[in-house]
């Protein structure tokens, strides 16, 4: 071992052997569900749905948990195809191949199956999952990777590696190479081996290896542990002090109710204050919540009141002695006291599972006071870092529920500010009335519609703290792929949510943890706004360069762009439409940001279905799903200040009334901004003005119908001739330095100008510069191909009826490759 905190690993063991001394009876499932997967394990069985059951039958909450069903999905996949599913787990664990490959094969028909099942949208075949089935099959040699313990181990142990959630299962054999570390220093403790023999029964796997200790430890030290403070703190400073206790919280609730002196609670200045009696906390609970409650049960009321406070934990403490310390400024004199004796209990608001924290008697209460701006403070102060203020380093999160009916989010823009009232219309509190109070300018907020969107639609930040009569937020990003309050209720570190746990009311504490989970979601869908730090620059001089056309006709195309908005690119073909326009895009920003740029190409089937929204199926069902302008526009929503462009291929290929529908009214540079009702949803759209339409067409395509004068007079048409006489192109000549390259260019100049006096073709049917363009060396055999292959071909098509006239071109063009 070279990488690993030997000490931290020491502490952590230690830890351990106290939580498995008092809580092993309950952990002890694990051992046993690998004992009894090792016996009934079958592949070859012929019922193999039923033997998968069975095996799976000991796992408990691993495969199945609220909101995970990795073991029901796997049933139901079997009642479709078990064939399929047998080839999967045989393909798992087949040892000869590469374990990442195994995992990519499994998730791969999972999804398959998934489409084949048609009910909904996960599998739920996580690595999570499927790192638990490998562990079950091989137990000494597999862990269970579970994300949020494993980071706490890595973080603890080797905080040089940094995991990224849904990395994949690269990143989970890495952890396990930290496992194996563990398991190499666990398998030399003889405490550890001596507790585990003691303990595990005929039913249980007998994990010489030690490597679902380790398992079982990740668990521990993802959920319980906490790292142990070593050195006396001084006054002044910045200190941590987590103190590990398992069960003490659970011991100590009926004798805390029982004293019922000392009841802390909020007082009426905003400082933490005992209350002097079950009755004033009462008293209290009733002026906050109403007489209707009954608070005779002290317990549910006092975690109710925390609950309701969004204090996050409850302190319990003999006056005058208890405490709240973490890395935070130590104040006040006293004596640390490690023996943990005087304190009597910090228990988190989740009264029902371990307490997670037990503190020492430090400094008085009376020390600690205005917190109340500090949701789930005891968590919060342990992240206060050198050199920030607490006003600095701590933000609450939010989730912000609005009725689509009386608030659609859909038309809150990017950067506007919206107030929001603290009583609703008949001028009652609204649930959860401190909520509002507690907010904070700065904290972070999940903006959600209501039923019938039921969806994520943006995020915000509080802009304004309340002054008791209203709040105020400022949207920052409003989501291209909203999320499904179906998806939210998948994940499991989101069960508890307080949003999902009484749904009624309009403004819903996040812990950091379920901010950050759904952040996650929102990012597997939608791209984050955030910048990039370096991104390469692009300017008119680099257009130049690359695209042959003068500098008159860029200045006059990026002028038409920014004052019409739309622009269509017309010309012959091998003119580079295509690329003049992404380059033109780049050299208007100023750099080469592709995420600022989409590209589609229009066809006969395309629809508003497709470039708008529309119902897709799903499954046996339809969805509204949004379409790809609709996206981009949102994304050009979230950076006002940023220029956005969207460009369309063979644009005139499309019906384009019916694929722009509402929207051609929209994209008009007059009504940029204007919103208008779409056709699928009561919502409000409008088209941003940092927006750029380019289209392109083909003007030598006979095929193709004229496009439609509705949507012509909303674009500028700029008509793009080849540019041989560029000094682009000159330059390119002199750097390829080739005669016959020259000799062709000429002849097709000549060409050019017969095709545009002749009055059944026009300028629009020239042959443009790029068909004799090449990155690579010039050579005869690539020239030939060029005149054989590309431009002899149209001139057949040109002039179809005029045979003669063709084979005069084809030996004129073929002449310079004989010497």
């Amino acid at each position: 071992m070279t990488n690993i905190n030997s000490e931290n690993l020491t502490s952590i063991i230690e830890a351990y052997k106290v939580y498995f001394k008092e809580y092993f009876s309950f952990e002890i499932y694990k051992w046993k569900a690998v004992e009894y997967f090792q016996t009934y394990w079958n592949i070859e069985a012929v019922n193999f749905k039923e033997m998968l059951v069975q095996a799976f039958s000991k796992t408990k909450n691993l495969l199945s948990s609220m909101n995970n069903y990795p073991q029901k999905m796997l049933q139901e996949f079997c009642e479709i195809d078990e064939t399929k599913v047998r080839e999967m787990f045989r393909m798992l664990f087949d040892e000869s191949q590469q374990v990442v490959f195994r995992i990519s094969q499994f998730r791969k028909s999972a999804d398959e199956l998934l489409k084949q099942w048609g009910k909904g949208k996960q599998h739920y075949q996580t690595l999570n999952a499927m790192t638990t089935y490998l562990w079950l099959r091989y137990p000494d040699k597999y862990y269970i990777y579970k994300y949020s313990c494993a980071q706490k181990m890595v973080r603890e142990l080797t905080p040089s590696m940094v995991l990224k959630k849904g990395s994949g299962a690269e990143e989970a054999i890495k952890v396990f190479q930290l496992y194996d570390e563990v398991a190499e220093v666990l398998r030399k403790d003889n405490e550890i081996k001596s507790m585990l023999s003691s303990i595990l029964t005929d039913d249980c796997y007998p994990d010489k290896e030690l490597r679902t200790t380790v398992v079982d430890l990740a668990y521990f030290v993802g959920r319980f542990y906490h790292p142990k403070h070593e050195t006396q703190p001084v006054p002044g400073t910045k200190v941590q002090t987590w103190i590990y206790s398992p069960g003490e919280g659970a011991r100590k609730w009926n004798e805390c109710v029982a004293n019922g002196k000392m009841y802390l609670g909020w007082d009426d200045m905003g400082d933490l204050d005992p209350y002097e009696s079950r009755e004033e906390m009462r008293e209290r609970m009733k002026e906050l919540y109403g007489e209707e409650k009954d608070y005779r049960n002290d317990s549910l009321a006092t975690w109710e009141f925390a609950n309701e406070m969004n204090v996050g934990d409850v302190v319990f403490a003999k006056k005058g002695r208890g405490c709240i310390i973490g890395r935070g400024v130590v104040t006040g004199d006293y004596e640390y006291d490690e023996s943990r004796t005087e304190y009597m209990h910090v228990r988190s608001v989740k009264w029902n599972k371990v307490g997670e924290w037990t503190l020492p008697d430090v400094v008085a209460m009376k020390t600690l006071t205005n917190l109340t701006s500090y949701t789930d403070y005891v968590k919060k102060l342990n992240e206060l870092v050198e050199g920030e203020t607490e006003s600095e380093a701590i933000h609450n999160y939010w989730w912000l529920c609005a009725n689509p009916k009386i608030w659609s989010m859909a038309g809150w823009t990017v950067g506007e500010d919206q107030e929001y009232t603290l009583y609703n219309t008949a001028g009652n509190k609204r649930r959860v009335f401190q909520h509002f109070l507690n907010a904070r300018v700065g904290d972070k907020v999940v903006c959600y519609e209501a039923n019938p969107t039921k969806q994520i639609t943006g995020l915000a930040v509080i802009s304004k703290e309340s002054d008791g009569e209203r709040i105020c937020f400022r949207k920052v990003e409003t989501l291209a792929s909203p999320i499904d309050l179906s998806e939210v209720k998948t994940v499991p570190e989101l069960a508890d949510m307080e949003f999902l746990v009484n749904p009624n009311g309009s403004f819903f504490h996040l812990t950091e943890k379920e901010y950050t989970a759904l952040l996650n979601l929102i990012r597997e869908e939608n791209d984050s706004i955030q910048p990039i730090k370096s991104i390469e620059k692009y300017t008119k001089e680099d257009f130049l360069k690359e695209v042959f056309m003068c500098e008159q006709d860029f200045n006059t195309l990026s002028h038409l762009i920014r004052t019409k908005k739309n622009v269509i690119l017309q010309g012959a073909p091998g003119v580079g439409k295509t690329f003049c326009a992404r380059r033109l895009a780049q050299a208007m920003m100023g750099e080469k940001d592709e995420s600022r740029i989409a590209l589609i190409q229009f066809h006969q089937n395309y629809s508003y279905e497709d470039f708008v929204m529309g119902y897709k199926p799903s499954g046996e069902t339809f969805e509204l799903q949004k379409g790809i302008f609709y996206k981009f526009c949102m994304l050009a929503t979230n950076h006002p200040e940023k220029e956005y462009f969207f460009i369309i291929d063979e644009i005139n290929r499309g019906n384009l009334s019916k694929i722009f529908g509402e929207l051609l009214m929209l994209i008009e540079k007059d009504y940029r901004g204007e919103k208008l009702t779409l056709a699928y949803k009561d919502e409000k759209f409008s088209v941003p003005e940092n927006l750029y339409l380019i289209g392109m067409m083909n003007t030598a395509d006979r095929s193709l119908a004229l496009i439609d004068y509705a949507l012509r007079r909303r674009f500028s048409f700029f008509e793009m001739s080849p540019g041989f006489n560029s000094e682009g192109f000159k330059t390119y000549l002199k750097e390829k330095n080739n005669t016959r390259l020259d000799e062709l260019v000429e002849l097709v100049k000549e060409l050019n100008r017969q095709i545009a006096a002749d009055d059944s073709l026009g300028r629009g049917f020239e042959i443009g510069h790029s068909y004799l363009c090449t990155k690579g060396t010039v050579t005869d055999e690539w020239l030939k191909e060029i005149v054989n292959y590309d431009i002899l071909p149209m001139l057949r098509e040109y002039w179809f009826d005029n045979r003669p006239e063709v084979d005069r071109w084809s030996n004129k063009l073929n002449d310079i490759f004989h010497d």
